[in-house]
């Protein structure tokens, strides 16, 4: 867990620390659900239902609005 904590430190001052750990928490649901829809390192695949997009897709969304306001 070193490296993101050093990226959002990094990070921080420049882009704002709530749209820092916003961006760690966004890339780490992306990768869960990677690895569900894969079943990658030995996990049950669950696929990406519509619903699970549709919530990624808002947060993304929700972080392009915050950088642009």
């Amino acid at each position: 867990m070193a490296s993101p904590s050093l990226a959002v430190t990094v990070v921080a001052p420049r882009f704002g620390v709530g749209n820092a750990v916003f961006c760690v928490l966004l890339g780490q649901m992306i990768a869960a659900a990677t690895i569900d829809q894969f079943g990658l390192f030995g996990a049950v695949v669950r696929q990406v239902t519509l619903i699970r997009a549709v919530g990624l897709g808002t947060m993304a969304l929700g972080l392009a609005l915050i950088q642009l306001g």
